[in-house]
């Protein structure tokens, strides 16, 4: 089984609160239990201030004890059940790094761990919960004499969302896509002025410093056609970026960022990582060495354009 490192990017939907100020909050209460996803789920997170990037892992409990293994020579092959004893449970990892200067970051799963998409609802419902209590906060100190204007004009502050992406590669979006449960949306900016120009949209296109564009499917749309589709439309279109709105088969809404990024920044045998894992204390996981290849991956000569641009405010 393969465990790959894949990029994603977050982006703070509201003034009041940053992404440091989730990567704090939740370091604050690293490795706490959380059950609002259907399993035990514990993040433990170092914020990382004044190092550059945030580290963390994600752990998943499996509530059941018992598990199968085959034994026999390939043509009698016996099942045999082992049993998990007293505190001791199954679980699933992933680690990730985040650069705190641009929020772009990579993540590493494998089949049946926490997908990106689980993880990036997580860090969205914490942003959440700030902006709410921010929000609160800062009512109160309004009065019991605020207008109803001003109060409205205090939400609408701290209304917008954190905007969680996966970064794709254009090789691989269509596959991705195939496996989602529906399409909503594809959005890209042209490549050059000239380009933009060309398409005779409207009589402002002589005046146009960049253009972008947004398509809406029709719901229900068969997903395998769509997606090949979109995939065809980037070979058409050659976009300078995009990006597609769709949903997973487990109802999770997903932001996948087209980049021209290779499929998976790493790819690693799931043996070799989980032998690695041997008497890790999560006390310590953010000196792990693992973390170091990762944050290494995003410095790198190959990947320091992805993961260490500079954006300006």
């Amino acid at each position: 089984m393969k465990v790959v490192a894949k990029g994603f990017s977050v982006q703070a939907g509201n003034s009041h609160v940053s992404v440091d100020d989730v990567l704090s909050w939740m370091e604050g209460s690293s490795g706490a239990p959380d059950l609002t996803k259907g399993l035990e789920r514990r993040i433990y997170v170092s914020a990382g201030e004044g190092q550059g990037f945030a580290r963390g892992l994600v752990v998943t409990v499996r509530d059941q004890k018992k598990f199968l293994r085959m034994a026999g020579d390939g043509q009698n092959v016996v099942i045999e059940v082992e049993n998990l004893r007293g505190d001791q449970h199954l679980m699933e990892f992933n680690f990730f790094v985040l650069n705190r200067a641009n929020g772009l970051g990579l993540y590493l799963h494998y089949h049946q761990s926490c997908s990106i998409a689980i993880f990036g609802s997580f860090l969205q419902g914490r942003y959440h919960t700030l902006s709410r209590s921010g929000r609160e906060a800062a009512e109160a100190a309004l009065g019991d004499d605020a207008s109803a204007r001003v109060v409205r004009d205090l939400r609408k502050e701290f209304a917008g969302k954190l905007v969680f992406a996966q970064l794709v590669s254009r090789q691989g979006l269509e596959d991705i896509l195939k496996e989602c449960k529906s399409i909503e949306s594809f959005e890209y900016e042209f490549a050059t002025v000239e380009q933009a120009k060309a398409t005779p949209a409207t009589p402002l296109s002589r005046f146009a410093k960049r253009r972008r564009e947004k398509i809406t499917f029709v719901s229900k749309s068969p997903v395998a056609a769509l997606a090949k589709a979109v995939a065809e439309a980037l070979g058409v279109v050659a976009p300078k970026s995009g990006k597609v709105l769709a949903t997973t088969v487990e109802g999770k809404h997903i932001s996948l960022k087209i980049s021209d990024i290779p499929e998976h920044f790493a790819e690693y045998e799931y043996d070799e990582i989980a032998g690695r894992l041997d008497k890790l204390n999560t006390a310590e996981f953010a000196s792990h060495p693992i973390l170091d290849e990762m944050e290494h991956i995003c410095r790198s000569e190959d990947n320091r354009a992805t993961f260490m641009a500079e954006f300006k405010e």
